[in-house]
């Protein structure tokens, strides 16, 4: 994530520093996590359009 997306660094602990999410941030970052969520459907074996059957 960069800035534009609602990521911001907070710097004032030596080199370390603390990563923040503005609201937006926030939005965005459960967005990413949802996607491959979606993507899985367990009870169908199928992951993004792809069947996996077990060995």
């Amino acid at each position: 994530m960069d800035p534009e997306d609602g990521l911001i660094w907070i710097f004032g602990f030596g080199d370390n520093g603390i990563m923040a999410f503005t609201d937006y941030g926030s939005e965005n970052l459960v967005e990413l996590i949802r996607i491959p969520k979606e993507g899985l459907n367990s009870s169908s074996g199928e992951i993004g359009g792809s069947t996996v059957r077990p060995r």
